[in-house]
């Protein structure tokens, strides 16, 4: 059932054309009513004397250009089933951002009202909550040293805003993204931001291929898959040392697909003779790691596969390796 919350009684921005309409007897029950109906509604004012509904602005004290000042009314949010996400404080003290990237006017009442806001914008995955001053910034990166052009945020706290999940997402040694890089940096340490597709690097602890695939599940993720050179790109920039991925032919010996359940081998040719699963025999999974001088050459990938019986070394043994996750994140539907 859909919910609405109050978010501040002296907001905000609305236009003559977004009008709901009115509301006598059963006031912001049936405000809400009539934004649920709405599907690019997500937030509502209702005026207790005029008995007048509105659709709102997601927010800003400032109204943009179209907009007029409604203030004196009552601003609510609807939540239930047709908010899309939800929010999560992934990290305190964090982190890097800059005065231009504020969400609306940079204040918000609440960390939903700027969660909220964050979900408005495209592309913003993650931003920055002052409690105390109010503060709402779209975050950049969760690296300890901003890249240039950003300054450090350090008292601000760092939320990630989850679309269609409710599982939070972690902190990892590394992010890294398929997207672009405005800054210095980004390429080799960003948290996500505009973009969809980012791999999360994991170095200890070191796992099995079944256990890296489990760790990753029980984040939300898969074992990374690779279907494009920019992928591949990133994924190698991760991995400083040999690093499972998402490749495997466990269901059907010699039937490699990826964890995502596609089946192309990725963007580059294996070495001669991979992928082969013969050396061992039960679990199955790839790896890759960065060129070693003299002996890879450049394009190429190896795989290795591990035995998890408990019969000893001469009946196979189990490999732990770093590892790799991949996060698709999903688009959320966005008010005008």
């Amino acid at each position: 059932m859909t919910t609405w919350n109050l978010i501040r009684s002296d907001q905000l921005c609305t236009a003559g054309e977004t009008r709901l309409g009115y509301c006598w007897t059963e006031g912001a029950d049936c405000c809400g009513r009539l934004c649920r109906e709405k599907a690019s509604c997500s937030y509502f004012l209702w005026d207790s004397t005029t008995f007048e509904c509105w659709q709102s602005h997601a927010g800003s004290r400032d109204c943009d250009s179209g907009w007029i000042e409604a203030r004196g009314v009552s601003f609510y949010a609807l939540e239930g089933d047709r908010t899309p996400f939800t929010w999560s404080l992934v990290h305190k003290h964090a982190e890097c951002a800059s005065p231009e990237m504020a969400l609306g006017d940079g204040l918000a009442s609440t960390v939903g009202e700027c969660a909220f806001r964050c979900d408005a914008l495209p592309g913003c995955d993650f931003f920055l909550y002052d409690e105390r001053g109010g503060g709402c910034f779209e975050e950049y990166t969760s690296s300890a040293d901003c890249p240039e052009g950003l300054q450090t945020w350090r008292r601000y706290d760092f939320y990630a805003l989850l679309r269609g999940s409710a599982a939070p997402i972690p902190l990892a040694e590394r992010w890294s993204c398929v997207g672009p890089a405005p800054f210095p940096g980004e390429a080799a340490s960003s948290a996500p931001r505009r973009t969809s597709t980012c791999f999360e690097y994991h170095a200890a602890p070191k796992r099995s291929w079944v256990g890296s695939e489990a760790a990753c599940l029980s984040r939300g993720m898969h074992l990374a898959s690779v279907h494009s050179a920019a992928e591949n790109e990133v994924a190698l920039s991760l991995c400083a040392e040999e690093c499972w991925i998402g490749f495997t032919d466990r269901q059907s010996e010699g039937e490699w697909r990826w964890t995502d359940g596609s089946r192309d081998g990725g963007p580059h040719p294996w070495s001669p003779g991979e992928p082969n699963g013969q050396l061992h025999e039960t679990t199955d999974g790839a790896y890759i790691y960065p060129l070693r001088a003299g002996l890879d050459s450049p394009g190429s990938r190896d795989d290795d596969f591990v035995n998890v019986s408990t019969a000893g070394p001469a009946a196979g043994h189990v490999v732990e390796r770093a590892f790799l996750c991949r996060h698709d994140f999903r688009a959320a539907p966005r008010p005008p």
